[in-house]
């Protein structure tokens, strides 16, 4: 698949879910995304859509960084390369609110990843920073409460 097409920077990066969902095409050597939001256009530039990504981010919560959605974006990637799979990022867990996040930023995170990671239907991938000690990882006491 293109560039890495996912957003990038610091603070909370995803602020609403990601819904990418990879459909494996046989007959076709090119790639490309459709967002749900922009039925019809076929995006070739991997760049760009990682560009639309950011801005529909900012549509749904505002450009400040400070907000957050359970509205998600849906892209669907089609290619040769992938296997049919539907990938959901969620925002990571912050527990302490900065930069004027809303008192209670850690309760929504929360919630909005328990609506996705408590579907019977979900594998549950839960990252933990390396340089964080796994026996304190949020993530994992998370994917625990619903999946023990």
């Amino acid at each position: 698949m293109g560039k890495d097409f996912l957003p990038r920077g610091s603070g909370i990066v995803t602020r609403c879910p990601l819904v990418l969902s990879l459909r494996r095409i046989e007959n076709s050597d090119n790639e490309w995304g459709e967002f749900l939001h922009k039925k019809g256009l076929k995006w070739f530039d991997f760049e760009r859509i990682r560009e639309e990504i950011s801005n529909q981010t900012d549509r749904i919560t505002g450009p400040s960084n400070k907000c957050l959605s359970d509205t998600p974006i849906s892209l669907t990637i089609f290619s040769k390369n992938v296997v049919d799979l539907t990938l959901v990022d969620l925002p990571g867990i912050t527990k302490v609110p900065v930069h004027g996040q809303p008192l209670d930023v850690e309760d929504q995170i929360r919630k909005m990843i328990l609506s996705y990671i408590s579907q019977p239907n979900a594998l549950i991938l839960a990252l933990t920073a390396a340089n964080q000690d796994i026996a304190n990882s949020d993530a994992l006491k998370l994917a625990r409460e619903v999946d023990p």
